[in-house]
């Protein structure tokens, strides 16, 4: 997007000013929370979301054979895979919205080990059943990661992304009612989610803004000084239009300069709550983005209008090997981010700075039920309640 005349140097200003303002390093603080080993029996877990009632956990059985979900009681919820490669499938990722739960299932296969997805749906409490697809529906030589299902206004929709002409596309399907289930089918790619020959786009997370959809990663292009990465927040509703937000990165040195993960509520509602209420498309709504630039960074944006409202670079080095993806979460109405650093942290918003709190490892899902954080590490689910501002 362009913005020319007094117009564009009124946003660069204050873009500039939101950047300066929030670019606060937290406090030097380490509070060590008391983490529980809270694993459902049943499961390795590797997905979070959460419903009214708590946290759900999917994942794998103990054997890795196939599928596991467990309710907040504890309880298995019935799984009903209906091909192959849904029974024996992981559950990557969980969405609870509108009393149904929406899950993604994927599993190598075939000749060249590439990922079979599989999508589920029913209700909260079970049975959930995988819906079989035509196989170019999710596969096919230009097929691309799955990143979640959201749901807006009541409609649930798979986001994920497929290979174009000049690099990744984003991918947007819908499910149709029919007499055998739902068939899935992929809508026309809006013009702003396309990847073009001056610039390459990525996508790593998505999430539901009210009626707005959401969807982070990068934008990378070339200029003289060599290869430019920067994180980016992409958003629009059903249907488009779309727009892209380019993210400040408060920092300069080697390394990914990309968002990983992004959560979006207003202040008094939990992320997953939030997510999936439907609530008027004008309504403002924070989204707490997280990802790297040398270092851990969040960004706050108020959407629908895309607004950049700060940008806090984060403590933590690089890991030694790997390529670091912070998560966001809501706990409680505070954003919370899953740092992923060399020393593993999680950093919770008090007010207008971030406390630095221990966590037990490096964290693959994080959620949050009340004021209790929930994250997934080393194969086991870790619950701590976070310290009150």
């Amino acid at each position: 997007m362009s913005v020319r005349g007094g117009a564009g140097r009124l946003l660069a200003a204050a873009v500039a000013a939101a950047l300066v303002a929030g670019c606060v390093q937290p406090p030097p603080r380490d509070v060590r929370l008391t983490w529980l080993d809270a694993t459902p029996a049943g499961v390795v877990p590797i997905a979070l979301t959460t419903s009214a009632a708590g946290v759900l956990v999917g994942g794998t059985d103990a054997s890795d054979s196939g599928p596991a979900l467990v309710s907040p009681a504890g309880e298995q919820v019935p799984l009903v895979p209906s091909e192959p490669y849904a029974a024996s499938a992981r559950i990557v990722a969980a969405t609870a919205g509108d009393g149904h739960l929406y899950l993604i299932g994927g599993r190598a296969g075939g000749a060249h080990e590439n990922t079979r997805w599989t999508v589920w749906d029913g209700p909260l409490s079970g049975p959930v059943t995988s819906r079989p697809q035509e196989f170019f529906t999710f596969g096919g030589h230009d097929a691309g990661p799955l990143l979640g299902t959201v749901v807006v206004d009541g409609r649930p929709v798979i986001v994920g992304s497929r290979g174009g002409d000049a690099g990744p596309d984003i991918a947007l399907y819908t499910a149709l009612d029919t007499a055998d289930g739902s068939v899935w089918r992929q809508l026309d790619t809006p013009p702003a989610l396309h990847s073009s020959n001056g610039v390459v786009l990525g996508f790593t997370a998505t999430a539901a803004a009210g009626s707005i959809i959401v969807v982070v990663g990068d934008s990378v292009r070339a200029d003289a000084t060599g290869t430019v990465q920067t994180p980016a927040l992409f958003y629009g509703p059903l249907g488009g239009p779309w727009r892209r937000l380019d993210l400040p990165v408060p920092t300069s040195g080697p390394g990914l300069r990309h968002a990983t993960s992004v959560a979006c509520g207003s202040p008094a509602t939990p992320a997953s709550e939030g997510a999936a209420a439907g609530s008027p498309s004008r309504a403002a709504t924070t989204c707490w983005v997280a990802g790297w630039a040398g270092h851990p960074v969040v960004w706050q944006v108020s959407l629908p209008d895309g607004v950049l409202v700060s940008t806090a670079l984060l403590p933590g080095e690089p890991p030694a090997t790997g390529d670091p993806v912070a998560l966001a979460a809501l706990v409680g109405g505070r954003p919370v981010i899953a740092t992923n650093a060399l020393t593993p942290s999680l950093v919770v918003l008090c007010g207008s700075s971030w406390t630095t709190l221990s966590a037990p490892g490096e964290a693959v899902a994080v959620a949050g039920a009340g004021g209790d954080g929930y994250l997934v590490a080393h194969d086991r689910l870790w619950r701590a309640s976070l310290p009150t501002c």
